[in-house]
């Protein structure tokens, strides 16, 4: 049988964590860490007819059986994730409850002692479905260190409150705002509104229930040095949106060949009467998953790191009101913590994909 050395990320980014002993509360959960990891590595669910690459993944709670998942590709390159499959699988079995229910997914990684690197879509559907008490525990499949993470360490939106802004005369900036760099709004506020003109024009959502996660609608700005690539949601009746970072990412790549991302702000029109105050854009995971591959393209062609600001800002559009909104900072790495990414396939890979990208300029 095989046997786990269960440790802790304590903190950490992508390609350098800190492990640590079990809590006490992890340590009384290690004999489902053992189950869910042990149904992962007996999974046969995963198809992976592209990649080759199989996700095998265990899930259960307290009192409940344990359920096999992978993924599952299809058509052309689509692929049901195995986070996805986890999903259906335990509530296939599982019933819903009060939802304050830890849930523990095992995931069998071969990239021992490094947490789980799930996509953005990924987060987007355990956050909502499993919620911010998940736990997800990933071990090699001939047993050693297995690495227990807490689902919140793969979630961030602790933004900087950068500024408040009255249109007009009256400037609020919040402690410590970075009053030199706010130019991109408050000396040039045409930005922000040509955004929300824009965004209107460009957001095709007949399908979407209204006033429903109001912060989950956005418009996207992707600035280079040479072009501004704007987008919007565009759903159709078959609930696949394209999100509007992703429709700016297209642009980006498409129209001028321009990954070279100066910044990105992210607009939010809302009621601050009716939402309780100003909030920033809920920006979906997915999302910041695109800006980040576009953002991988350009340190792979510069041959360095970079990692652009991200603005996100929220608009009144009570009518008849002078309050533009406020504005909060963050970057494309900051906010994808343990971030999925090309660089999980190897040098060679990032080879290829160097070469493929400076052959598209």
């Amino acid at each position: 049988m095989l046997k786990w050395d269960f440790k802790s990320v304590k903190g950490g980014s992508f390609g350098k964590v800190t492990l640590g002993e079990l809590s006490p509360e992890q340590v009384k959960s290690i004999g489902i860490y053992d189950c869910v990891l042990t149904a992962a590595m007996n999974s046969d669910v995963a198809n992976p007819k592209f990649s080759k690459y199989f996700c095998k993944e265990g899930v259960s709670r307290w009192g409940a059986p344990v359920s096999k998942a992978g993924n599952i590709e299809y058509g052309f390159c689509q692929a049901l994730h195995g986070e996805e499959s986890v999903v259906g699988a335990f509530r296939a079995s599982c019933d819903r409850n009060s939802g304050h229910e830890t849930i523990v997914l095992g995931i069998i990684d071969e990239e021992s002692g490094m947490p789980a690197a799930p996509c953005g879509n990924c987060r987007d559907i355990m956050l909502d479905d499993l919620g911010a008490n998940l736990e997800i525990i990933s071990g090699p499949s001939k047993g050693g260190l297995a690495v227990v993470t807490g689902f919140k360490d793969f979630l961030f939106d602790s933004f900087k409150d950068w500024a408040g802004f009255n249109e007009g005369a009256d400037k609020r900036y919040s402690p410590g705002a970075d009053k030199g760099a706010i130019f991109h709004f408050f000396n040039q506020v045409m930005q922000v509104t040509d955004m929300v003109k824009l965004g209107r024009r460009l957001e095709n959502d007949p399908y979407s229930p209204k006033g429903l996660s109001p912060g989950r609608k956005y418009y996207a700005l992707i600035a280079t040095g040479k072009n501004k690539f704007y987008g919007a949601h565009h759903l159709m009746c078959d609930y696949h949106p394209v999100y509007a970072v992703e429709r700016a990412v297209i642009k980006a790549l498409d129209e001028q060949k321009d990954p070279f991302i100066k910044y990105a702000i992210i607009l939010t029109e809302n009621d601050s009467e009716d939402s309780g105050g100003f909030k920033p854009p809920h920006v979906m995971y997915r999302d910041r998953q695109h800006l980040y591959e576009l953002n991988l393209y350009q340190e792979l062609i510069l041959k360095k790191e970079v990692d652009p600001p991200v603005y996100l800002v929220t608009c009144n559009n009570r009518p008849g009101q002078k309050v533009l909104g406020r504005v909060w900072r963050t970057s494309v790495k900051e906010w994808l913590p343990f971030p999925f990414s090309a660089r999980h396939f190897g040098a060679e890979f990032i080879e290829f994909l160097t070469k493929h990208q400076e052959e598209r300029q």
